[in-house]
């Protein structure tokens, strides 16, 4: 004669200080991208973004310029001497070496040039996604009783709607 439990959905929620949320803007990424996107795919879109010179692009027009020397080569080499082709393709593959190798420099002088940006990023990240879990799940209540006080935690926690079915961003 027992009745079955009610079920309810668990609140999800970020808690989220002043700190973090001063970091986040000032690294101009939405919040619901801090919180889902892989570490190194927000990397890759904060240096792009403070990529002035668009090194990759450049990278790529200059890689897309020597591909097509070298295949207008291959066939003018071909139709002088077919055993030529298979010289000019590892010409190729030697002339984009360099190429590869001074756009992996240019990466690392970029990443080093934004170290400030990279570094903003992995805190905010620290703060979002302890161990790239949610907060929640890592920190305990305690946690943020002790960091926040009990009454500034239950004031911001009745805020939420009871039937919360989403995740939520609670600003402390």
């Amino acid at each position: 004669d027992v009745c079955a439990p009610v079920l309810f959905p668990r609140l999800s929620a970020t808690i989220l200080d002043n700190r973090t949320a001063r970091v986040a803007e000032k690294l101009n990424l939405p919040l619901a991208r801090l919180l889902s996107d892989d570490p190194a795919a927000l990397q890759r879109v904060l240096l792009a973004e403070q990529d002035e010179a668009r090194t990759a692009e450049t990278f790529a027009e200059a890689k897309r310029r020597i591909e097509e020397t070298f295949a207008d080569l291959k066939t003018r080499l071909s139709a002088l001497d077919p055993t030529l082709e298979g010289a000019t393709q590892t010409s190729a593959g030697k002339a984009l070496q360099p190429l590869e190798h001074l756009r992996e420099k240019a990466q690392r002088a970029l990443k080093q040039r934004h170290s400030t940006a990279l570094s903003r990023l992995t805190k905010c990240l620290a703060t979002l996604r302890p161990r790239g879990e949610l907060s929640e799940r890592v920190f305990c209540t305690a946690y943020y009783l002790a960091q926040y006080g009990l009454e500034r935690v239950l004031h911001t926690l009745d805020e939420l709607p009871v039937d919360a079915r989403e995740h939520h961003v609670i600003e402390l």
